[in-house]
């Protein structure tokens, strides 16, 4: 019985098929579709994906029931492995170019159904608003289209009138790469931004970031975001509020430069 209104707590749905064990093999492999089969009884099916949802059934891929390989010719199972090589390149390139994420997020009605930028959106920001709410952009190369290594020393400079245009706030956010996580260092920043204690500015104005897996002294310490040490890297710089340059693209990050 619920304690405020006093009414009977409704009757819990029983899901024919219990989400897997997570096995990171399993997602480069057709048991994938177990998994995708267990998450699709949680979903309703869209009237705008009904004769997808006709097509996927063709391979196993229905909510709630198990995905059982030698059902399945083995010229069908080759073909699945091929999509989903095939899919995961795909996914990867889109991820290593990507700077602007202002169109990745949104209704399924302002996406049109695009199933690659909504898989790019969920990869590099899932949960992410929509552009009027904040914009997000970033890099995982430098000015030289070179991939950023930890390896290496690089700033990041803003001049006064390149700052990022936002009513509420701007933050810039460190990822390891491939796998995106957080960044470990020994000052325990993950992310800097207009609103981190000590921000430094230059006298004109400018802004420098640091962009390197040591310190840049202890006069720069403020501005400095550390990077991994030896392992390839991206930023993430996040605009909440932004102001109508931002929304339009008129506004530009400025380039990661390398410190030599």
């Amino acid at each position: 019985m619920h304690e405020y209104t006093n009414q009977a707590a409704p009757s819990v749905k029983k899901y024919a098929l219990p989400l897997p064990e997570w096995k990171e093999s399993d997602y480069s492999s057709p048991q994938f579709i177990n998994v995708l089969n267990s998450l699709l009884q949680y979903t309703k099916e869209d009237s705008s994906e009904k004769e997808l949802r006709i097509r996927f059934a063709k391979i196993g891929i229905v909510p709630g029931t198990s995905f059982d390989s030698s059902k399945y010719p083995p010229e069908t199972i080759k073909a699945i492995e091929k999509g989903i090589a095939e899919g995961k390149q795909e996914l990867e390139s889109s991820l290593s170019t990507l700077k602007d994420f202002g169109n990745l997020f949104g209704t399924r009605a302002e996406l049109k159904n695009n199933y690659l930028n909504r898989a790019v959106a969920a990869a590099a920001g899932i949960y992410g608003n929509t552009k009027e709410e904040a914009v997000y952009t970033g890099s995982a190369t430098d000015s030289n289209n070179q991939p950023l290594l930890g390896s290496n020393n690089y700033i990041l400079k803003f001049s006064k009138n390149q700052l990022p245009e936002a009513k509420y706030f701007w933050s810039i956010t460190m990822y390891n790469l491939p796998k995106r996580f957080l960044v470990p260092n020994p000052i325990n920043r993950y992310s800097i931004g207009n609103k981190s204690k000590g921000l430094k500015y230059e006298p004109n104005g400018d802004l420098i970031i640091y962009l390197q897996s040591t310190s840049p002294g202890k006069d720069k310490e403020s501005n400095w975001l550390p990077t991994p040490k030896n392992e390839k890297f991206m930023f993430v710089t996040r605009i909440y509020g932004p102001e109508p340059d931002v929304i339009n693209n008129v506004w530009k990050m400025p380039l990661v430069e390398i410190v030599k």
